[in-house]
């Protein structure tokens, strides 16, 4: 499998994530490949290995990265995944934040934990 494009712990907070934006760059991109992002459109109740999944199976798009592909969507109000991916994967991905009072709070909450050894 090959690492993810952008790895956990770039010191942004995903709750704080409005927008997700995508441009594909991937040329002769082949299904074998993998590396779709998943979009869930809502549902619930699929289970896989016995574990509750949260969504209906059947309730996703999935969007193949192709180069051209563009996908722009609500990053706080669209679950998502990116799929096991067996190649290279080249995107332009980024993020418009909003800093919410919550969000904000949670940092603060977390940098005081962590400076107090409880983190």
């Amino acid at each position: 499998m090959v690492p993810q494009a952008a790895p956990k712990g770039l010191g942004y907070s995903s709750e704080a994530r409005a927008f997700s934006y995508l441009l594909y760059l991937n040329e002769g991109w082949r299904e074998e490949h993998g590396g779709c992002l998943r979009l869930f459109t809502g549902g619930g109740g699929a289970r896989e290995g016995g574990q509750d999944l949260g969504h209906d199976a059947a309730s996703f798009v999935d969007v193949q990265p192709r180069a051209g592909t563009l996908v722009l969507f609500r990053s706080d109000a669209i679950e998502h995944e990116v799929l096991d991916t067996f190649a290279p994967r080249l995107v332009l991905a980024g993020w418009w934040h909003s800093d919410s009072r919550g969000a904000r709070l949670r940092r603060i909450l977390r940098r005081v934990l962590i400076l107090l050894g409880l983190r």
